[in-house]
């Protein structure tokens, strides 16, 4: 069928279905049946078709469409449907031409058992297609293991249960095809579909190992807050190093230093002393019986003095550096573990020496 013959059914049916029954192609007043906006919407219905139709006439189709369908969405008609299939075709959209193509056909072929005048419509839709089947890929998406609760599509089109199996018209090219379920793995196919060939696409889904896996208690943090209000800063207990302490710990070590030094004094002022003793013992063959050693006794009497002075201010000086040393700091604690000092006094009766010892 010509354009011009295609373009005289439409407009002859259209009117004629929108009169009610008037053999005129003009627009007629409603019936009496019709309510004032019915009326109102198929006048509107058709001012779109004809703008429709003088657009496709200029070969302005994308423009035409858009005033066609306004015209189906006002009025249903197969008229109208089979121009905008028309339309369609004509821009290069095969797939859904051939859906409106369809739907046209169906339509007038029913209507046109009671109204010739969709006999036209009906007749140009089937030869439409019938030119059109050749251009198209089809596809045939089969899913042998049903799964509840199933989402498929192609190329982003649905399909519902009751379209699987059956061949699938879309245009020529690469066609996607997914499924998914809950539980299961998105299934995601591509297909290069060619005109006038069927394609098979079998959906398997499988089970998603993760599904059933539960996400473990989220960990509570507590964060300590400033006396501000403001949130702390949490330092991590792992491989975690405080420095604590100042140069009282410094001074410690001086005067523990001294204090060891003053015992060392004592050890050799103490010998000294002790030498002197013997000689002087030596010498007088007990007890001295003149003044002749006095010197040497005032010597050794000044050297023990000197040796027990030293005696007492190395204990002194070395308990206190002991001291200053435990809780002056600075030093540096590994987290987990706790600094103690361990000081122990120690003798040794072969040299004639005292002293202090320890571990910080």
């Amino acid at each position: 069928m010509n354009r011009s013959s295609v373009r005289l059914a439409g407009a002859l049916s259209l009117s004629l279905a929108l009169a009610g029954a008037s053999a005129s192609a003009q627009p007629a007043p409603p019936t009496t049946a019709a309510t004032p906006v019915e009326a109102t919407r198929h006048a509107a219905a058709q001012q779109r078709f004809e703008r429709g139709l003088g657009l496709f006439d200029h070969d302005d189709f994308a423009t035409a469409l858009t005033e066609l369908r306004a015209s189906l969405e006002l009025f249903s008609s197969p008229n109208v449907r089979l121009y905008v299939g028309l339309c369609l075709l004509r821009t290069g959209h095969l797939a859904e031409a051939h859906a409106e193509l369809q739907r046209t056909f169906n339509e007038a072929r029913d209507l046109a058992l009671t109204d010739p005048n969709y006999v036209d419509a009906r007749d140009a839709a089937q030869q439409e297609l019938a030119r059109l089947q050749p251009r198209l890929g089809r596809v045939v998406v089969r899913m042998p293991s049903p799964v509840a609760g199933v989402a498929i599509t192609a190329n982003e089109t649905e399909l519902l249960t009751a379209m699987l199996g059956i061949p699938l018209s879309f245009d020529p090219g690469p066609t996607t095809v997914t499924a998914s379920a809950p539980g299961y793995l998105e299934f995601r196919q591509t297909v290069q579909l060619i005109a006038n060939s069927t394609t098979e696409v079998i959906i398997t889904l499988r089970r998603d190992p993760n599904a059933g896996a539960r996400p473990g208690p989220t960990p509570v943090v507590t964060v300590p807050t400033a006396p501000s209000g403001e949130p702390m800063a949490v330092v991590p207990r792992t491989a975690l190093t405080v420095t604590t302490g100042g140069g009282a710990r410094v001074a410690g070590f001086v005067v523990g230093a001294l204090g060891l030094a003053s015992l060392g004094g004592f050890a050799v002022l103490g010998n000294m002393a002790g030498n002197r003793y013997d000689e002087v013992v030596a010498a007088c063959r007990g007890r001295c019986q003149d003044r002749t050693h006095d010197d040497a006794i005032r010597e050794g009497e000044t050297w023990q003095l000197l040796a027990n002075v030293s005696l007492g201010a190395g204990i002194g000086l070395s308990l206190i550096g002991v001291v200053m040393i435990a809780v002056g700091g600075p030093r540096v604690v590994e987290e987990g573990r706790t600094a103690r000092s361990r000081v122990r006094p120690w003798f040794d009766a072969s040299r004639g020496t005292v002293g202090v010892g320890g571990a910080f």
